[in-house]
């Protein structure tokens, strides 16, 4: 099938299987909570078994070599040895737990610090800053901009919304030192001399990575309140609170994570109601994000 027919193919798969699972493409991943190791696998198995039933009846099969199992919270289980090497059976071959799985290109741990993506972010990073020095350094530097916005750029800001809140200051520091190499090769500052960071983001007219980062999940966050062509899975997570306490912002209404307080997007629902009424009320999703920067750099 071509990439638009197995879309519209497998168009009614949650609805079929009936369990929270996430799709794209032909990448589908599905999960499970609770403290029960027993009643987890139980749950993923038969999730596994209904997924098999659907599939051939689309004329497709389970590609069980690729299939992985990722624990995250390994010790809130009641009933399991640290020592101990957890499995599920699906389709009859049995699926060892894994420390981390790569998902759309980003490599999930099971302790979500996410540091062997960062690694593999700064490894591809470095080896295409040191080919450009070596390929496009006597480019003009519009030229050298435009070579590092497409080979470089795209690495540090793939997925970021995903990990902004889990990687640590030592990794997030690497990040915007691998950005200050990228800006030194784009400015064409020599290799002894020295220029502060912020002086070649103001001549570039870049942020550091951290503050793009923030705005993807404000851009999302405003998204998934305002626009009418948010995706659904975001508009089932918050929801707006006509009670919240306007004793100081008449005008403002509160929204939130409606399963959970201690998620990520309600930390940033808890920001993004903080914002000046002048950024919220954007007229487009280009707009807010334009002025939540220009907010953000004062």
């Amino acid at each position: 099938l071509g990439p638009l027919l197995f879309i519209i193919s497998l168009h009614d798969i949650e609805e079929v299987i009936q369990y929270a699972l996430h799709a794209y493409a032909d990448d589908i991943s599905t999960w499970k909570s609770g403290t029960d190791w027993s009643t987890l696998r139980q749950s993923l198995e038969l999730i596994g078994q209904n997924l098999q039933v659907y599939l051939a009846y689309k004329g497709l099969q389970v590609n069980v070599i690729k299939c992985n199992l990722l624990i995250i919270g390994r010790n809130n289980l009641v009933d399991v040895k640290p020592t101990e090497t957890l499995r599920i059976n699906l389709l009859g071959k049995q699926i060892s737990e894994r420390p981390e799985i790569k998902l759309l290109g980003v490599t999930i741990d099971n302790e979500l610090n996410f540091s062997t993506h960062i690694k593999n972010v700064l490894a591809k990073c470095q080896q295409n800053i040191s080919f450009l020095w070596r390929t496009a350094s006597s480019l003009d530097m519009q030229f050298r901009k435009l070579l590092a916005n497409a080979i470089v750029i795209p690495h540090l800001d793939y997925c970021s919304s995903v990990f902004h809140l889990f990687i640590s200051k030592h990794d997030s520091d690497k990040l915007e030192s691998v950005q200050y190499k990228l800006m030194r090769f784009v400015c064409g500052t020599r290799r002894n001399e020295y220029t502060p960071a912020h002086v070649l983001r103001q001549k570039l007219n870049w942020d550091t990575t951290s503050l793009r980062r923030q705005c993807k999940l404000m851009t999302l966050t405003w998204s998934a309140v305002y626009s009418e062509n948010a995706p659904l899975y975001l508009n089932q997570l918050i929801a707006s609170n006509a009670a919240y306490n306007t004793r100081f912002q008449s005008s403002q209404v509160c929204y939130f994570n409606k399963y959970s307080n201690y998620t990520l997007n309600h930390f940033y629902c808890s920001q993004f109601v903080k914002l000046p009424r002048g950024v919220l009320n954007s007229a487009s999703t280009g707009a807010f994000k334009r002025k939540f920067l220009k907010f953000s750099r004062r």
